[in-house]
């Protein structure tokens, strides 16, 4: 019930080391107490945030266990967020939903540190946290977003229901994000892609992604709303490898979504399924516009040894499908190793 601009359920700043957050509940924690409030970038509100505001040492040691977010009114902030000078961070087995922005955040390049060398979340792990119904009316929130961080893990997630599953991304001009893992995710049913890497507006208008792998996620009917990015939106990315992947598209028949002004991309070992069929599939691809697997594959010379194919999950009733593999799933024991192609 902390109700204020710039509330907070519980911040963490200076220099701390070895800090843990375990086991909370945080609700209704509202940058206003008027529900129609304007929103700007200078309404904010906080679950919990990590602060590495300081140069002269480096937080560390940082873990965000088995909390609750809940109800809380965001502004333009988050509900979880690692932000700043912060080497060696976990967030881990949390349940973060319904709330107004992005679920859970690791964070650089914002000046929180005034030496920009060290203005840059590094070193960590999300993973085994369950995000859902953290929906932007203003912008379009990430369940798990990396903005400017390097050097993360994102894996054994669950995100669904919000605007997209999982970003990597880098909104600050002439900066980037760099070696982010974004592997083993559940991920389904929200509003625009389940996964977007990329600059959004590179170079002008946002910094860059390098050097990101994206491994073995199960995506399932993504972007309800519609919009064209199907299961995995990639902008202004280099160095990126997209394999092993299980991508079932919703209504629309639309795969992926990857604009032209990329530079090397690899995507291979990845299973597609869209229930009208085998030709009926889209994909968008440096400007190409292509319709089902075997014309994307000779067209882009991409995913040589991926298939079409019925994944057979459990079960695929939306809203709670269950997306682990029946044991007759063609899934099982295929694929290749690339654990550390982004490392």
């Amino acid at each position: 019930n902390n109700v204020q601009n710039d509330a907070q359920g519980i911040a963490v700043t200076g220099m701390p080391q070895n800090i843990t957050i375990a086991n909370c509940k945080i609700h209704d924690i509202h940058f206003s107490a008027n529900p129609n409030a304007a929103v700007n970038a200078n309404t904010n509100a906080q679950g919990i945030v990590v602060y590495g505001n300081t140069a002269g040492a480096v937080v560390s040691n940082i873990l965000i266990t088995g909390n609750e977010l809940y109800n809380c009114r965001l502004g333009y902030s988050e509900g979880i967020a690692i932000n700043g000078n912060i080497d060696g961070f976990e967030v881990t087995g949390n349940y973060v939903h319904d709330i107004t922005n992005i679920g859970i955040d690791a964070i650089g390049h914002e000046g929180t540190c005034a030496v920009a060398a060290y203005d840059q979340a590094r070193n960590g792990l999300i993973s085994n946290n369950k995000i859902h119904n953290c929906i932007s009316p203003y912008a379009t929130s990430g369940g798990i977003y990396v903005d400017g961080a390097k050097h993360v893990i994102i894996e054994c997630n669950t995100t669904y229901h919000n605007g997209y599953g999982i970003e990597v991304g880098c909104e600050n001009v002439g900066k980037s994000a760099d070696s982010i893992v974004v592997r083993s995710n559940f991920i389904y049913d929200n509003e625009i892609a389940g996964i977007a890497i990329g600059g959004y507006d590179y170079p002008s208008g946002s910094g860059k992604v390098t050097n990101v792998l994206v491994e073995s996620n199960t995506l399932f009917k993504n972007d309800y709303t519609n919009s064209g990015a199907g299961e995995l939106l990639v902008s202004y990315v280099e160095a990126a490898k997209v394999y092993n992947n299980i991508m079932y598209a919703g209504p629309q028949n639309i795969m992926f979504y990857i604009e032209a002004n990329i530079m090397q991309i690899d995507l291979d070992n990845n299973l597609y399924f869209a229930s009208p069929g085998l030709n009926n599939m889209e994909f968008y691809f440096n400007g190409n516009s292509m319709e089902g697997l075997a014309q994307y594959q000779t067209t882009m010379n991409q995913d040589p040894h991926s298939i079409y194919a019925i994944p057979a999950f459990v079960s695929t009733t939306l809203p709670n499908p269950n997306l682990h593999l029946a044991s007759s799933s063609v899934c099982i024991n295929n694929g290749t190793s690339h654990s550390n192609a982004a490392q």
